[in-house]
């Protein structure tokens, strides 16, 4: 299941219950994954991050898993800096793929400053990064050396430096103008290609069933003015929508009735099962299409 954006979104939305929160445990039950479990507001959350190349994700999780008997040398440096720390905010620039958890804790001269705690969720190139108050790279859970990336490096020491920035804009702030005049000015074009290249956080196949719920039409040049329209307002309001965290998720099903993805709405064709929350609803696709993948 490829996260984009979108579905991101949906999730940290879910997430941001964690603000606030004490950290009491952190576990890395897998190479490329952690467990953040938390004390907040009278509950206990456990926030799982994940930096796998197939199920790259960030969401709030019930599902409890083994964990090792010598926890890895990142979770170490994590409980060492982090536990007993509280989740000053979380933030998801532009609805890309990156997430930056703020976590005020203790340097080692006993000062309180803000950790950020980075998810970068983006395949197989995803990454959990700790960076300290100057912006300095502590460590990560997959290191970047030089001559295994010709964009950048992530090591410790190093400051950090973003994934290189897409020339593109945040679908929360646009207008149902804005809708409207990137589809009119696409006129050859896929309608969900031209979605794609101009908003962050939204995959051609995401803007395809997004836009499927209004208009059976794929290109941008089939629209009259009127579809052109409706299909603005649709788009405008369901951003609107998320960014209050009003979201319908589901599992998506393939002809088979097996797990082929997580939507935070509800698509107008093909088979699906709601779900609560887009933490449910990740937990389910993730455990379901683990117990049939191939040994």
């Amino acid at each position: 299941m490829a996260m984009d954006g979108l579905n991101l979104a949906a999730s940290v939305a879910e997430c941001r219950r964690i603000v606030g929160g004490r950290i009491d445990r952190i576990q890395q039950p897998e190479k490329d994954e952690l467990v953040v479990s938390l004390r907040c507001g009278g509950e206990n959350l456990r926030l799982l991050i994940s930096a796998s190349p197939e199920h790259c994700r960030m969401q709030l999780t019930n599902v409890k898993k083994e964990n090792p008997i010598d926890a890895p040398a990142f979770c170490m440096l994590l409980r060492k800096r982090l536990t007993g720390g509280r989740i000053a905010y979380i933030e998801q620039p532009n609805l890309d793929r990156t997430v930056n958890i703020g976590i005020d804790a203790q340097n080692d001269l006993g000062d309180t400053v803000t950790f950020v705690l980075c998810a970068e969720i983006m395949g197989k190139y995803s990454n959990i990064i700790l960076i300290n108050e100057q912006g300095t790279v502590v460590d990560a859970i997959k290191r970047i050396g030089i001559g295994m990336s010709n964009v950048r490096t992530v090591l410790p020491g190093q400051k950090y430096k973003k994934p290189p920035a897409q020339d593109k804009t945040d679908p929360t702030k646009a207008s149902v103008q804005d809708f409207e005049a990137v589809i009119a000015g696409a006129e050859g074009m896929r309608i969900d290609r031209a979605l794609s290249n101009t908003f962050f956080g939204l995959s051609p196949k995401m803007a395809a069933k997004l836009c499927g719920n209004v208009t059976d039409k794929r290109s941008c040049g089939e629209l009259n003015p009127k579809e052109r329209r409706e299909l603005a307002e649709y788009l405008h309001r369901f951003y609107c929508c998320l960014a209050q965290g009003s979201i319908t998720p589901c599992v998506t099903l393939n002809a088979a009735g097996e797990p082929e993805g997580v939507l935070p709405f509800v698509p107008k064709e093909g088979e699906y099962r709601p779900a609560p929350t887009m933490s449910e609803a990740l937990d389910c696709f993730c455990a379901e299409t683990a117990a049939t993948a191939p040994a």
